[in-house]
């Protein structure tokens, strides 16, 4: 196994809090322009920084229960389980 993947099973990944919300803007904004992407959205964030993160994770769900249903359907499963639990989210 990687040291990445050592860590990121030692340290799972949780959603940005409001403890973080600088240190995240700024990361995001130095992605943006290293991507030569617009930054910005990052105005709207900033401003209703749990509201941007509770949307950002709302979505992220459902795309990956999306990927979940198409693997699940090329895989010529019928039905799976579901597992749904609330972690890092208050």
């Amino acid at each position: 196994m990687s040291r990445v993947g050592v860590t990121a099973a030692l340290h799972p990944l949780t959603a940005p809090t409001s403890r973080v919300k600088t240190s995240y803007l700024v990361g995001e904004q130095a992605d943006m322009v290293h991507r030569g992407s617009s930054p910005d959205w990052l105005a709207d964030a900033g401003r209703d920084f749990d509201g941007f993160v509770a949307d950002r994770a709302r979505r992220h769900a459902t795309s990956m229960l999306r990927e979940a249903v198409g693997k699940r359907a090329a895989l010529g499963l019928e039905r799976v389980p579901l597992t749904v639990a609330r972690v890092g989210l208050t």
